[in-house]
């Protein structure tokens, strides 16, 4: 949807421009054809990213949102679809049949680079997916605001008891029947390892009585290196779905080390049977 709105504008601005600058004059000079085609397109993004400043000027990071406004969930949503294709990357989905149908779900997966969150969006067509992320990228300009807005949690793992807020901010979104991700690694792992989890942060499925849907991803940490000359094959897997019902009388320490293992052992698996993986 993204990338057709910005086709469609650099469209416009190429015939208007190519109309009044050679069809007008009548001096044709066909090899400018390919470059006002490629200026226009990225005059096109300018004016989406315009339009996005506007927008995000509309709102403050003051206001407490109390549920995600639908609006900014879907642009972010076609967002993630535009960028998917921008940062050549093939996202290969498996075990979306697993996903609950209800909204009111955690999701968790472990973390590679700042693009999987989006790939996850991506995946999860139809449900809003919004995370407990760190504090630092909300205060990106425009793009925070956004983020913000659009549901999205700040965790200041400096300050103990604004995490503990945002914690509980996560239960009442998912009781009021949202989607929410986290990332028990609490940082990105940059590379194939799984870093080690903090177990305190599945006191929200005990917290908000949800289901979790568990999730391995795998080769996002090589789509910097390989951009923009080669196409990348990322892994989304859904592993499992810890029902609240079979999880509800566990630690939190018992729920980590159950999550850790699945996730660890589907990479193993995925690994072993791609070699694109490997």
């Amino acid at each position: 949807m993204i990338a057709l709105i910005v086709s469609v504008a650099a469209l416009i601005i190429a015939t208007i421009y190519f109309y009044f600058t050679q069809i007008v004059p009548g001096v044709i000079i066909w090899w400018s054809i390919p470059i006002i085609l490629v200026v226009s397109w990225i005059a096109g993004f300018l004016l989406l990213v315009i339009f996005f400043g506007i927008c995000t000027s509309l709102q403050s990071k003051k206001q407490k949102i109390k549920a995600p406004k639908p609006f900014y969930n879907w642009f972010i949503y076609h967002m993630t679809i535009f960028l998917r294709g921008f940062f050549n990357m093939k996202v290969i989905v498996e075990g979306k049949e697993l996903i609950p149908e209800k909204n009111n779900i955690l999701i968790v997966s472990n973390h590679q680079s700042n693009l999987d969150p989006l790939m996850i969006i991506s995946a999860f067509k139809g449900k809003p997916v919004t995370f407990i992320m760190k504090n630092n990228i909300m205060k990106v300009p425009i793009v925070g605001t956004w983020l913000y807005v659009s549901g999205f949690l700040p965790l200041d793992r400096r300050n103990n008891r604004k995490a503990m807020e945002v914690i509980i901010q996560g239960i009442d979104r998912l009781k009021q029947g949202f989607t929410l991700a986290v990332y028990p690694e609490g940082t990105r792992s940059k590379g194939p390892e799984l870093n080690q989890f903090r177990n305190g942060i599945f006191r929200i499925i005990e917290k908000a009585k949800c289901d979790a849907v568990v999730l391995a991803i795998d080769n996002f940490y090589k789509v910097r290196k390989r951009f923009p000359f080669r196409r990348t094959k990322v892994l989304i897997r859904v592993c499992e779905v810890l029902r609240y019902e079979d999880v509800k009388d566990m630690h939190t320490n018992e729920i980590g080390d159950r999550v850790y293992k699945t996730i660890e052992d589907n990479l193993a698996d995925a690994r072993a049977r791609y070699s694109w993986l490997k």
